[in-house]
C-alpha cells in the first residue's frame, strides 16, 4: 500500500471545502438575487395565470389578448339608407 502524505490529503480536503462553499454561495445568489425584481412585478391577471397553469402557450394567450384589445368596427348609421324600402309589416 502506498501511504498518502498528510499535506496532499489536507490540500484535497481544502479544495473540496472551497468548491462546496462556492457552490452554496452560487446557489444562494441564483435564488436571492432576482427576488426583489420578481416581487416588484405586478401580479398576473387571474385569467392569464390560469391559462398559463393549464399549459396554454404564452404566444396563444398574447394573440387572444391582442385580438380583444383591437376596437370593433364602429356602427355609424343604424337607419335605412335613403331610397331603401322598409318592410313595416312585422
Amino acid at each position: 500500500m502506498t501511504a498518502v502524505s498528510i499535506p496532499l490529503a489536507a490540500d484535497a480536503l481544502t479544495w473540496a471545502v472551497v468548491v462546496a462553499v462556492l457552490s452554496v454561495v452560487a446557489l444562494v445568489l441564483i435564488i436571492v438575487a432576482p427576488w426583489r425584481t420578481v416581487r416588484r412585478e405586478p401580479p398576473l391577471a387571474p385569467e392569464i395565470e390560469s391559462r398559463l397553469l393549464l399549459g396554454e402557450h404564452p404566444d396563444d394567450i398574447d394573440r387572444d389578448l391582442a385580438a380583444r384589445e383591437q376596437p370593433s368596427a364602429p356602427v355609424t348609421d343604424l337607419h335605412a339608407s335613403p331610397g331603401a324600402e322598409v318592410d313595416a309589416t312585422d
